[in-house]
């Protein structure tokens, strides 16, 4: 069984237990939002975008941007919950470590596609994404490399 020294956090856990309280607010407000444009396509009924000299539908595409919306705040808003509670019980941090790893891995291969294919409107939350990220395993290493191992 996996215990912490005490029962206070430390300033690791609770970094990161901070970080995942911010990015589960950030999950519900982007779930909102996705919820907002799928709702509210009926608005851009008849409406086209001009995506590269081919018109798009307007509606369809809010449609499709709501749902991707919707889905990646409810991965993120679990992932957050897998972290928060890790900051809590550092034997249960094995799978955050894991994702979080695969997150930053995804997020440095996103730049660099988009610096490749000259798409240069992603870079900047790739690399938010990236850095907390490693943030996020960094802290839950060493959350689990400080946790008191007793039978």
């Amino acid at each position: 069984m996996i215990e912490v020294a005490s029962a206070q956090l430390s300033g690791p856990q609770r970094a990161l237990k901070t970080i995942c309280t911010i990015m589960m607010i950030l999950a519900v407000i982007m779930a909102a939002l996705g919820v907002l444009l799928l709702f509210g396509s009926g608005l851009l009924a008849g409406e086209t975008l001009n995506v590269e000299g081919r018109a798009l539908d307007a509606a369809q595409a809010a449609q499709m941007l709501g749902v991707g919306m919707i889905v990646t705040a409810v991965i993120d808003f679990v992932i957050a919950l897998l972290g928060a509670h890790g900051a809590k019980h550092p034997g249960k941090l094995g799978l955050f470590k894991i994702i979080c790893i695969i997150g930053a891995i995804l997020s440095i291969v996103g730049i660099a596609m988009g610096v490749m294919q000259a798409q240069y409107s992603s870079l900047v939350s790739n690399a938010v994404m990236a850095v907390l990220q490693i943030v996020c395993a960094g802290l839950a290493i060493k959350i689990s490399n400080h946790a008191v191992y007793t039978e």
